[in-house]
């Protein structure tokens, strides 16, 4: 509706009957809880509307107007309907389109609990059909240009979502996160998981569904196997690097996240598998051998004394870094500095890998200084052995160098055990749990094909965990028990090993599924620090070994104050008094106060509806 020049300059006061009363169309405002309002409507019933509505008048001839649009207050417009009322008081202000919208989403939100993706839609439309920028907005509401963009962004939720978040199962910072995700089905299946929360009575928390949605529907493009930068990949698609689901291409949405994060994870798996049938073709036309990923691949590549690009370092010889023993050949040698693969390796996925003989590696990281030459690592084992031509200081700080290996050696090996003996604790413990089975299986299954169960902890099955084929044959027989103990050795049982080079510091404390491993033993009341004391020696026994490392603070118990900063800010508002609780039952109004009231006002009420015309008006002198 668009108000033409009236006689309202200046604003009017009075009643005004509901039949001349119209709802905005532009009201941002679609939901209304209807509890609340039929309790809105009794207080109304019991004592009147005590804020008056702010209409703008729609024109009908030039002298007299009949009928005037809602600006704010169409709560108190509705109870009064429900509570039976034949007129409501209000104030009469000419204003035009922008400034009715303004006020339904500026003003309003300073002042009413408007729900988000209402909040989204007002800055929508002023955008749209009022050329508002961001920057205008933000400024008009005292918010920052990313909670703009953030809000706008809500815009693009699934109705999925949009029940989801009307329903109260998923809060704002959840909603705008789900709403970056450019594909609806995604989204749609995204918020399902989120308020399913795997079968759990409450819907995830917010950081849980944001770990969520980074885990499984934000995928690192510096990680790809296949080139972000191939545009002919996957032709409908083209690069990555000017993707606009691609992180970077949208800083004003996605401010917190890295620049080459895919958001498309159809698009990402449908790149893999080109990227893969593309491999496959290449080895299939090589003529070289491809090996079945799992046993197969473990002992071909043991027999012909072979490795592939993804294996560790530590399959090399005479490293020259300890440190980098974890670090995987292929990222550490350039693709274009491999030797020619003599083989494959296929994946359950259908990925393909390539395999080279061991000794043309080693030769390529020979070269590149990453490990000793033969002829250096026996130089350098003769210089050891021999010692008189060494300078004795430099013999004293390898001495040194030396004892302080075997000290964090033994602290290693110590570590390593406590952390068993904790872990076979926490295993017992879930043997004699419930759970539900067959989601399980299907979540062990996954886990097995995915990662490598742990060397450290394997001896706890009797058969080869490293076959995909075996493991998945255990998984299916399996009780409830061993499928939740399996699953707990996939994940948690990682951190068990600790190696003599992560004793040079102490991050190897603040490894997440070590802090993990550590709240499973508390939630099942094990005492890690009793566990830890039995297999530490006494002081008696301990010679030249250090005391272990004390047990380290959770990062939840270090930065709680950190985490209660970062969870989404409720905005705080204020609501009429009749708007927020039932009011009791009127009293009368001494005549004395009711006159004072009247004359704190600044408009003058008019005696009836409608309201006299200007020149009616300055006839009467005023």
């Amino acid at each position: 509706m668009t108000a033409t020049q009236t006689n309202f300059a200046e604003p009017h006061f009075g009643t005004i009957p509901l039949a001349c009363v119209i709802p905005s169309k532009t009201n941002p405002r679609k939901h209304f809880d209807e509890s609340a309002l039929h309790e809105l409507a009794e207080s109304i019933r019991q004592v009147g509307v005590a804020q008056p509505i702010l209409v703008r008048p729609l024109p009908t001839t030039e002298s007299m107007i009949d009928c005037v649009e809602i600006v704010a207050g169409e709560r108190r417009y509705r109870a009064s309907k429900l509570a039976g009322l034949q007129s409501i008081p209000a104030i009469v202000r000419e204003l035009t389109d922008v400034q009715v919208l303004e006020i339904q989403v500026i003003e309003n939100l300073q002042r009413q609990d408007v729900h988000p993706i209402e909040e989204a839609e007002g800055y929508d439309q002023l955008m749209r059909q009022h050329d508002y920028t961001a920057e205008q907005l933000a400024d008009k509401v005292g918010k920052s240009k990313a909670y703009i963009y953030g809000r706008l962004k809500l815009c693009s939720l699934a109705s999925e979502a949009r029940e989801a978040f009307f329903a109260g199962k998923i809060n704002a910072s959840i909603a705008e996160r789900i709403a970056r995700m450019p594909v609806l089905a995604l989204q749609a299946k995204a918020t399902q998981e989120i308020v399913h929360n795997y079968g759990q009575p409450e819907p995830m928390s917010f950081r849980r569904a944001v770990e969520h949605l980074q885990a499984r529907y934000m995928l690192d493009l510096a990680h790809a196997k296949f080139a972000i930068k191939d545009a002919k990949l996957v032709s409908a698609t083209g690069s990555c690097l000017s993707c606009p689901k691609r992180t970077g291409n949208q800083p004003e949405i996605y401010h917190d996240v890295d620049a080459d994060v895919c958001t498309d994870p159809d698009c990402f798996e449908s790149k893999v598998n080109a990227h893969n049938e593309r491999k496959a073709a290449a080895a299939q036309k090589s003529g070289l051998p491809i090996y079945a990923d799992g046993m197969e691949a473990y002992t071909k590549l043991r027999e012909n004394n072979q490795v592939s690009a993804y294996d560790g370092l530590y399959k090399m010889d005479r490293l020259a870094k300890s440190s980098m023993s974890n670090t995987p050949i292929e990222d550490v040698i350039p693709a274009d500095q491999l030797p020619k693969p003599v083989a494959y390796v296929k994946g359950n996925d259908g990925e393909i890998d390539a395999v080279y003989e061991k000794s043309a590696i080693q030769f390529a990281l020979e070269k590149a200084g990453l490990c000793l030459t033969l002829e250096k690592h026996n130089a350098l084992l003769q210089e050891k052995m021999s010692g008189n031509a060494r300078d004795p200081k430099v013999s004293e700080k390898e001495k040194q160098a030396e004892a302080e290996r075997r000290e964090r050696t033994k602290k290693a090996e110590l570590e390593t055990t406590i952390r068993k003996a904790v872990y076979a604790e926490v295993r017992s413990k879930i043997l004699q749990g419930d759970g539900h089975l067959t989601a399980l299986r299907h979540i062990a299954k996954r886990l097995c094909d995915e990662w490598s169960f742990p060397h450290v902890i394997a001896s706890d099955y009797k058969f080869n965990v490293l076959n995909f084929n075996e493991a998945a044959k255990f998984i299916d027989s399996a009780s409830l028990e061993e499928v939740v103990a399996f699953i707990l050795g996939m994940t948690i049982g990682e951190c068990v090993q600790v190696d003599a080079f992560d004793m040079d510091d102490d991050e190897h404390l603040e490894n997440p599924w070590y802090l993990g491993l550590l709240d499973v033993a508390k939630a099942c009341d094990i005492e890690h620090d009793k566990i830890r004391s039995e297999h530490t020696p006494k002081p008696a026994e301990q010679q030249d070994l250090p005391v272990a490392a004390e047990t380290p603070k959770k990062k939840g118990q270090q930065k709680t104050a950190e985490t209660a900063a970062e969870a989404p800010k409720m905005a705080e508002t204020t609501k009429d008094a009749t708007d927020t609780k039932k009011a009791a039952p009127a009293k009368p109004t001494p005549a004395k106060k009711a006159a004072a009231t009247n004359a704190k006002t600044d408009e003058v009420p008019a005696t009836a509806w409608p309201f006299p015309t200007a020149a009616e008006m300055a006839a009467k002198g005023k």
